[in-house]
Formats: C-alpha cells, sequence, structure tokens
C-alpha cells in the first residue's frame, strides 16, 4: 500500500508522467517519479523513495553475465 497523500491523506495515489526536461534529468539521477493524488489534485515528489517489492528499491542496472560478456569482448576470455 502507498504512502498516503501529503496534502489530503488519501490512498489514491499513483506515479505521475513525466513533464519536462527538468523532471526527467532529475529522475534520471535519483531514479525517483512526481506522484498525482486523484482526490485532491496535488501533484509532487515525495521526500523518501518508494520501497517496491519486498522493500527492496528498484535496480536499475545489474551485472552482466558471462555469456553477455564474451559477446561484447570476444578476444578476452576470464
Amino acid at each position: 500500500m502507498p504512502d498516503p497523500c501529503p496534502r489530503c491523506g488519501s490512498q489514491d495515489i499513483h506515479h505521475s508522467r513525466l513533464r519536462t526536461w527538468l523532471e526527467r534529468a532529475r529522475w534520471r539521477l535519483t531514479g525517483r517519479v512526481p506522484y498525482r493524488c486523484h482526490d485532491c489534485e496535488w501533484r509532487g515528489w515525495r521526500s523518501e523513495p518508494v520501497a517496491v517489492a519486498g522493500d527492496m528499491i528498484r535496480r536499475i542496472h545489474r551485472d552482466l553475465t558471462d555469456a553477455e560478456l564474451e559477446r561484447l569482448d570476444p578476444e578476452h576470455r576470464s
């Protein structure tokens, strides 16, 4: 269950689309997105990152597998 709206306390709060290049830059730097409350129309950024999938922050990057490394550099064998 997401945190309630900071203005009205409603639970009807969802991700909002990124509108400007500045919001997209902030998203790329922090991994956080703006939210919108459908009850009071509040739109803003949460002060804390939102935990997902069992309190784990979404991981954007992952380690490459051996097969992926081999495709990138077939001459290099570890």
